[in-house]
């Protein structure tokens, strides 16, 4: 296979990314994520491409926890950098154009997926509170989220490390990315994480959606 036709078959990829089979769309892109280091997309050996660093909105007024962790397993996943900007929810994934354009697909897909798969496990986790209102019932709830988000997201780097580790992948920040990152920002101040309660079943179920995909029949998917 050459680069170019490893670059459509990232793209026919990232469109199966966008299917409401988890499954499949897990798969998708742990899938992308195995042929792009495989050929050494976005790598610093690819004279043509330059360091991508554009502003991105979360969405959100300030970035939140979960969602800069999110961001964070991505941007180690394919080969890039996270930049919380502090200022109006913004950040940047800084890398390679084609590990940039990968990882943007990826994050998009990532937060959209976590949020529906959390609405379907709220649904059935409402149904088994005892109580359905008041302080209590918002702490519960607020407790889950935590809780489910947290176990989604290591179960998503879970899923990853797996990939790597079964076709003996290597992850490598380009040292263009890395030295532009020393020049044009401070290094990162990491936070002290603060000690939460965990709720137990929403923690186990938001790791087994995150770890949920399998890639052995990609291939065949897309044609392959």
């Amino acid at each position: 296979m050459t680069k170019e036709q490893a670059q459509e078959k990232i793209s026919k990829l990232l469109k199966l990314s966008g299917s409401p089979n988890q499954n499949e769309a897990f798969a998708a892109l742990a899938k992308a994520q195995e042929i792009a280091m495989k050929f050494g997309l976005g790598m610093k050996q690819i004279d043509t491409e330059k360091v991508s660093d554009k502003k991105r909105d979360s969405g959100y007024s300030t970035l939140p926890k979960w969602y800069r962790d999110l961001m964070s397993v991505i941007a180690y996943n394919f080969n890039c950098k996270l930049v919380d900007l502090c200022s109006g929810g913004q950040f940047a994934f800084i890398g390679m154009e084609s590990d940039v354009e990968i990882a943007e697909k990826s994050a998009h897909f990532a937060v959209n997926s976590l949020k529906q798969l959390w609405r379907i496990f709220l649904k059935k986790y409402k149904a088994g509170l005892r109580f359905k209102r008041g302080k209590r019932y918002q702490k519960h709830i607020n407790q889950a989220k935590n809780s489910y988000f947290t176990g989604f997201i290591v179960g998503l780097q879970r899923r990853y490390a797996q990939n790597v580790e079964k076709y003996g992948l290597v992850l490598a920040t380009p040292e263009a990315v890395v030295e532009y990152c020393k020049e044009k920002y401070s290094p990162v101040q990491h936070r002290k994480p603060r000690k939460t309660k965990v709720n137990d079943e929403a923690f186990v179920q938001g790791y087994k959606d995150g770890i949920a995909s399998r890639t052995e029949n990609m291939h065949t998917m897309i044609g392959g």
